[in-house]
C-alpha cells in the first residue's frame, strides 16, 4: 500500500474536483462520500479565509481612517468619523471654514485633518496642494468614503459568520478548527484516493506529484539544486551571496510582482525576524534573511510561467517560514517543533552548501 507524506497545511485544489462542488449541483451528488466531505471542509476553509481577507481589509481602512487623524485618539477619531457620517454629501462644498473647526473639535480640543500616503495614492489629485478649506472638505469626504466602506466590509464580514455558522456542519467546523486536524483529516484523505483503484490513474499521480511538491518544502529540493547548478557552471556561489547582498530588496520586490500575478503575496511577516537565528542562534548571524532571499530568486527565476506544483511549492514553504517565524504567537509551540525538527536540517544543508562554494 502506498503511503501519502505528511501533508502539513497544504490545501489541495483541483480545478476538476473544485468545479464540481457546488452543492447543489448534479455533479455533486455523483461524488463519493469521501469527496463530498473533501467539498464540504474546502468550503468551509474559503469561508474561513474570506471572513479573515475581509477582517485584514477592515482593519487596514480603520488604521488609515485613524492615520487621517492621527493626535486624536480611537475613540475621539470614532466621534469625528460619527460626524463625517451624518453630512449629506450635497452640502459637502458648502461647508464653512467655522464649521469645519467645530467638527473636529472635541472637548475644547480641535484636531488637524492629515492627508496620509495610503489615501493620497488613490486619489486623481494631491489634495495637499488645495487650499485649507477645500482641502479640508475634501478629507471629509475620503473619511465618509472609507467609513462607509467599513460598514460594507463590516456587513459581508457579518453575512459571512452566519453562512458559516448555519451551513458548515460541527464535524467540518472541529477539522478545520486546528492545524493538527486539518493535517490528519487531509493524510487520511490523500492515502484513501491513492491507494483506491476506482479514482482515475491521472488524478492519483496528480495527488501523488502534488504531496511530492508540498514535500520539497521541508527538503528545499528546488531551490539546493538550482544552487547546485550554479555552483557546477561557475564553480562557487560567490555571485549568490553578492546578489543577497547588493540586490535582496529589489529581487524581493519583483518576487512579490510574480507572486501576485499568480494569485498569492511574497508575505512580508517573512522578513519580521531572521528565520535563520531564529532556528541557529548566531552561527549564521552574516546571513541573516538568506532564505527569504533564496525563496525571492526563484521565484524570479521562474517568473509568471511558474507551475500549479511550483506555486504549491513556494506556498508551503512561507507556510512553513512563518509558523517557525512567528509560532509563538499562532501555535502552543508543539507544532512548531515538528515543522521545525522537519525543516531544520535541509535549511542547514543549504546555507552550508552555499558557505562552503564561496
Amino acid at each position: 500500500m502506498e503511503k501519502a507524506n505528511n501533508v502539513g497545511d497544504m490545501q489541495w485544489f483541483d480545478a476538476e474536483l473544485m468545479a464540481k462542488f457546488d452543492t447543489e449541483s448534479e455533479e455533486f451528488n455523483k461524488l463519493s462520500d469521501i469527496d463530498k466531505k473533501f467539498a464540504y471542509v474546502q468550503r468551509g476553509i474559503a469561508t474561513v479565509h474570506s471572513i479573515n481577507t475581509i477582517e485584514t481589509q477592515i482593519r487596514n481602512l480603520s488604521l488609515n481612517i485613524h492615520s487621517c487623524i492621527p493626535d486624536a485618539s480611537i475613540e475621539e477619531v470614532k466621534i469625528i468619523s460619527s460626524r463625517c457620517d451624518d453630512l449629506n454629501p450635497n452640502e459637502l462644498n458648502d461647508l464653512s471654514m467655522g464649521f469645519i473647526q467645530q467638527l473636529l473639535t472635541i472637548e475644547g480640543k480641535t484636531f488637524k485633518f492629515v492627508c496620509p500616503d495610503s489615501f493620497k495614492s488613490k486619489m486623481p489629485m494631491d489634495i495637499t496642494e488645495l487650499d485649507p478649506l477645500n482641502f479640508n472638505r475634501s478629507m471629509i469626504m475620503t473619511l465618509k468614503t472609507a467609513s462607509e466602506n467599513v460598514a460594507t466590509w463590516n456587513a459581508w464580514k457579518d453575512r459571512l459568520h452566519r453562512a458559516y455558522d448555519d451551513k458548515v456542519s460541527d464535524e467540518v467546523k472541529e477539522i478545520i478548527s486546528s492545524p493538527d486536524n486539518m493535517e490528519d483529516y487531509l493524510n487520511e484523505y490523500y492515502n484513501q484516493k491513492i491507494n483506491d483503484e476506482t479514482v482515475p490513474q491521472e488524478v492519483r499521480d496528480r495527488i501523488k506529484e502534488t504531496l511530492k511538491w508540498n514535500d520539497y518544502a521541508y527538503t528545499l529540493e528546488p531551490i539546493l539544486e538550482n544552487i547546485k547548478q550554479v555552483i557546477r557552471k561557475s564553480g562557487n556561489a560567490t555571485s549568490i551571496i553578492y546578489g543577497y547582498r547588493n540586490n535582496a530588496k529589489v529581487t524581493i520586490a519583483d518576487a512579490n510582482k510574480i507572486c501576485k500575478e499568480k494569485n498569492f503575496t511574497f508575505p512580508p511577516h517573512v522578513l519580521s525576524s531572521s528565520i535563520e537565528t531564529k532556528l541557529f542562534g548566531e552561527k549564521y548571524k552574516d546571513y541573516e534573511y538568506l532564505l527569504p532571499y533564496l525563496v525571492a530568486r526563484y521565484i524570479k527565476y521562474l517568473g509568471v510561467n511558474m507551475t500549479a506544483m511550483q506555486k504549491v511549492f513556494v506556498t508551503q514553504l512561507f507556510t512553513i517560514m512563518l509558523y517557525i517565524i512567528r509560532g509563538d504567537e499562532v501555535d502552543n509551540g508543539e507544532r512548531v517543533k515538528r515543522i521545525t525538527e522537519r525543516f531544520s536540517p535541509a535549511l542547514e544543508e543549504l546555507l552550508e552548501t552555499i558557505i562552503n562554494h564561496l
